[in-house]
């Protein structure tokens, strides 16, 4: 018999990275037990609602607490999302990286192509033409991992 259950996840909303447990788990069948294994895991709760993973969050001294950092710009996420078009990828096929100094897009396309003009008028439209910029690694095989750099 088949039937239907409701089951709970939780995802940062900052990086909007799914929590999953060690055993490969990322969905739990109450509010309680995601919570307590998002607590195990590292993972900071604000107001009960809000989960941030512990990538999405620094610790303040001053104040002897975890605070998130700041909010990624919605122009990354619709950037992401255009590139996964583009090249009909899912969205999580075009990984989002972060350091200090800027954001990083980064996602395969086949060797022999660069970016499709109808991707770069879309990061112009998305990002601003300027504010970013392209860099290319060689991998094996038949693919070329293409970085969008947008600095912070």
């Amino acid at each position: 018999m088949i039937y239907e259950t409701v089951m709970y996840g939780i995802r940062c909303n900052r990086c909007r990275e799914a929590l999953e447990n060690s055993e490969g788990y990322s969905l739990f069948v109450d509010r309680h037990d995601a919570d307590e294994e998002a607590q195990e895991n590292d993972w900071q709760s604000f107001d009960g609602e809000k989960h941030y993973c512990p990538s999405c969050v620094k610790y303040n001294e001053d104040k002897d607490e975890y605070e998130p950092l700041p909010p990624i710009p919605p122009t990354i996420w619709e950037a992401r999302r255009f590139l996964a078009a583009c090249y009909g990828k899912y969205e999580t096929n075009v990984t989002l990286l972060e350091d200090e100094e800027c954001f990083k897009l980064k996602m395969y396309i086949p060797e022999r192509g660069e970016l499709r003009d109808i991707a770069i008028v879309g990061l112009n439209r998305f990002l601003g033409e300027g504010k970013y910029r392209v860099e290319h690694e060689k991998t094996t095989g038949y693919n070329l991992c293409v970085y969008i750099v947008i600095p912070k």
